[in-house]
């Protein structure tokens, strides 16, 4: 981006790869929108 400032990239790179060093997981239940009462889980 054009309003970037020195280092902001650099910042980008280590933030991302420290994210994806840890065990994150995001899980959405999409059970509602179907009928019964089971979860219908996604990632």
């Amino acid at each position: 981006p054009a309003d970037w400032t020195d280092g902001d990239a650099d910042r980008l790179v280590d933030s991302l790869g420290e994210l994806r060093s840890t065990d994150f997981r995001r899980e959405s239940d999409l059970g509602r929108f179907v009928a019964g009462n089971e979860p219908y889980l996604v990632r």
